[in-house]
């Protein structure tokens, strides 16, 4: 510090504040929101920590400073942290033929209802996101936020889905009803049979779930887990309060404020314990399994590391690049998910770049040992 400028001491200081935030995320990989829930928040915004402690390494590089090791030292610690965010693999080539009974591939999509509420282009979404699925062709697609009617002359009833999907077989869970026939929730659909169906429960009040589907693949059971956990569910107030902050408005900060932080403090809570039943029920499973969906929570999260404990990560094996899953206003990162046992090997993860939802689709090869 002695041979440092007036300025450049002011940079060490907020140095070391970005280096104890950075690993208080780390900490908030470990520590259940019910035990501490204000380290959640450092979870959440765990990108943007590595990014600023990345210009410090770069600020001091520039000057040849030593006070470069301390940033530095705090990212290699992370390092897994970090590639679970952003990741660069070179790729095996991946199967020749999907058409081979031992390869699959499987396509995780929170439609947000297929634009039923005409959010984007209610006339053009659903056709393009069915577009999207026959150039795909997936043998299992695991749809969140689905929706469907079991009446004739409505948005898209249950006969539409089955023709567009090109699939035998489903597993759908409804939540909720828009009206009398109109019904909302998460569906599985699959080219190979599905030979057993169930669901594990977050509360009769709770509008997430999760379900699992055993299917036959190459004369073995693959169990398909598909999972919608609890999201922030900002009101319209507070993505006003965000837009007005965004533009330099005037706006109450302090009530704004205290609005979302109550709503990220529940949604943490809530995946917690949404993340604990599931982590349960897998480890009675007797299968290989892949478990995918919208998680609602980053990679850096409790709620991640819970489900994901000995499973592996599609993304951080087989994808490139940062993998944001979510095109909403926040949390604006990779919050969509394809797991799976070390059994089965993963080729060739995308996270698609149409913006037919506020999500996009993600999707990935497998290979069954």
């Amino acid at each position: 510090m002695k041979n440092l400028s007036f300025l450049n001491k002011i940079f060490f200081i907020l140095n070391t504040l970005a280096v104890f935030t950075l690993l208080l995320s780390y900490l908030a990989y470990y520590v259940s929101p019910d035990t501490f829930f204000p380290l959640a928040f450092f979870s959440l915004a765990a990108p943007l920590l590595y990014l600023i402690n990345l210009l410090f390494v770069l600020f001091w590089l520039m000057q040849a400073k030593k006070q470069i090791l301390l940033s530095l030292l705090a990212l290699l610690l992370g390092w897994n942290y970090i590639n679970r965010t952003i990741t660069i693999n070179f790729n095996e080539p991946s199967p020749e033929s999907t058409d081979s009974s031992s390869v699959f591939k499987l396509i995780s999509y929170n439609v947000r209802y297929f634009d039923v509420y005409d959010w984007i282009d209610k006339s053009s979404t659903k056709e393009k996101i069915f577009d999207l699925i026959k150039e795909e062709k997936p043998d299992i697609i695991c749809f969140q936020e689905f929706y469907h009617s079991t009446g004739k002359n409505t948005y898209l009833n249950d006969q539409e889905v089955i023709e567009n999907t090109d699939s035998e077989f489903s597993h759908i869970e409804d939540m909720g009803t828009f009206s009398k026939n109109e019904k909302c929730g998460i569906a599985t659909f699959s080219k190979f049979p599905i030979i057993n169906k169930g669901k594990i429960s977050f509360g009769a009040k709770e509008n997430n779930v999760c379900i699992y589907s055993d299917i036959i693949i190459n004369d073995d059971t693959i169990r398909v887990y598909n999972i919608h956990m609890a999201s922030i569910a900002f009101a319209p107030k507070d993505y006003k309060f965000i837009d007005d902050i965004a533009e330099n408005k005037e706006t109450d900060e302090v009530e704004g404020s205290k609005g979302i932080l109550k709503r990220l403090k529940k949604a943490f809570l809530k995946r917690t314990k949404q993340a604990e039943q599931v982590a349960e029920h897998i480890k009675e499973c007797p299968y290989k399994l892949i478990i995918c969906g919208d998680f609602n929570d980053t990679p850096s999260s409790y709620a991640y590391k819970t489900v994901a404990k000995n499973l592996s990560d599609a993304f951080t094996e087989s994808g490139n690049g940062l993998g944001k899953s979510y095109i909403g206003k926040f949390p604006s990162f990779r919050i969509d998910y394809i797991l799976h046992s070390k059994e089965l090997k993963p080729y060739e993860f995308i996270t698609h770049s149409e913006k037919l939802s506020d999500h996009r689709a993600i999707s990935c090869l497998f290979e069954v040992y």
